[in-house]
């Protein structure tokens, strides 16, 4: 093990700013460096496991490791890589190299490149370590650069990540106001690969990013314990099909019919002990249409809300790691007693209002309950127009 390695670990549990204060202590070490390893190390404890068991492995900045893929979200976006049959791939907006890491389990990982000179300088000294062979380059992606970034490479991939903050710091969502702005490079892009992949904001609008892509082949929405972590796009040189949306929610998959029945069906009854699915942030974002895929045996409670009763219980199966899987305990009128009363009966339970004329902080306030367990209470406008309240608790706390 190096001398700086062997730091890391000695002072892995000192407080970074102090070693910097003391960094003459030590002249034959980048302390700054070391500091921003270690607190970087920290960080990758739970992200990415894998780098984190590796302490030779340097994060020039705080912030490298912070916007950095996850470990589960890299492998998705691997699998889609996998998928599609790309064999060689070429990351232009490298950072710190997680993805490009994924990516290189499946296909070959021909090029890195990054506008920050730090980070580059981390590319080659970590990339070997775990056992990459990539070319490095520290250039701008800017309209008329791509071809001298590539050099003459035609990998059957390129992937970008575009920073999604502007020059004041506030995040951006529109396309065009990202850095790359892809939509100013993707003809340029498709000239040097067939595919070119896209990590955007998991709160990009698809319709925004189906109207500004051309080529525009899959849309991946990619969540994790619920969450909506990642929208991933895949463009196609030469495509002009519709594109195909597929919901990952850590190791499960689904594709999500493009073209959904926009009328609004209310489910025509629903009673106590009827199983509840509440989709989770990912499958929500990717099936913003009313239907869920394969809808027969799902049905929503009511026009406008995101609930639905499951009546095939091959249907629960599939839908269960895409959200939450209940059953109803209670359905009643809603009224601020009632709703007091079920505050009473699960004073745990958290709070969700949906398609009424109050916030779920003012259900929360009616009824007292904590929000720590497991249960829930929705307040929500019901099929005939009438305000409801119903009780529901996981479908695994249940007695068969």
């Amino acid at each position: 093990m190096d001398r700086f390695s062997s730091f890391i670990l000695e002072h892995e549990n000192d407080d970074p700013s102090k070693l910097i204060l003391s960094k003459d202590r030590w002249p034959d070490i980048d302390v700054p460096l070391a500091a921003s390893t270690i607190e970087g190390r920290a960080r990758m404890k739970g992200k990415v496991e894998p780098w984190w068991e590796i302490p030779s492995l340097v994060y020039p900045t705080s912030l490298c490791t912070q916007q950095c893929s996850s470990l589960s979200t890299a492998m998705v976006k691997a699998s889609i890589v996998k998928e599609l049959g790309i064999r060689s791939i070429a990351d232009l907006t490298g950072g710190l190299g997680v993805d490009l890491w994924a990516f290189s389990k499946v296909a070959k990982a021909v090029l890195y490149n990054d506008a920050d000179p730090s980070l580059c300088d981390a590319a080659r000294r970590n990339f070997p370590i775990l056992g990459m062979d990539v070319t490095i380059k520290n250039e701008m992606v800017v309209p008329g650069a791509i071809s001298s970034i590539m050099d003459g490479m035609h990998p059957d991939a390129i992937f970008l990540d575009p920073a999604r903050r502007g020059f004041s710091g506030k995040k951006v969502f529109l396309l065009e106001q990202c850095s790359p702005d892809i939509t100013s490079l993707q003809d340029e892009l498709l000239l040097q690969s067939p595919f070119f992949i896209a990590k955007l904001s998991p709160m990009a609008d698809i319709s925004m990013v189906a109207s500004r892509l051309r080529g525009l082949f899959q849309v991946h929405v990619i969540g994790s314990g619920r969450e909506c972590k990642e929208l991933v796009c895949v463009s196609r040189r030469g495509y002009e099909g519709d594109f195909s949306i597929f919901v990952h929610e850590d190791e499960a998959m689904m594709e999500i019919p493009l073209h959904q029945n926009n009328e609004e069906v209310a489910f025509p009854g629903m009673k106590e002990g009827d199983v509840l699915f509440e989709p989770g942030k990912a499958l929500s974002k990717a099936a913003a249409t009313p239907g869920i895929p394969g809808s027969e045996g799902v049905s929503r409670v009511a026009p406008s809300t995101n609930l639905y009763i499951v009546t095939d219980p091959s249907k629960a199966a599939a839908l269960s790691p895409f959200g939450r899987m209940m059953k109803i305990e209670r359905i009643l009128p809603y009224s601020g007693k009632n709703a007091k009363m079920l505050g009473m009966e699960y004073p745990d339970a958290a709070v969700s209002a949906r398609n009424v004329p109050f916030t779920s902080e003012r259900l929360r306030e009616i009824s007292s309950c904590s929000g720590n367990g497991p249960e829930r209470i929705y307040a929500f406008t019901g099929a005939s127009r009438q305000k409801m309240l119903l009780a529901a608790k996981p479908l695994s706390d249940q007695v068969s």
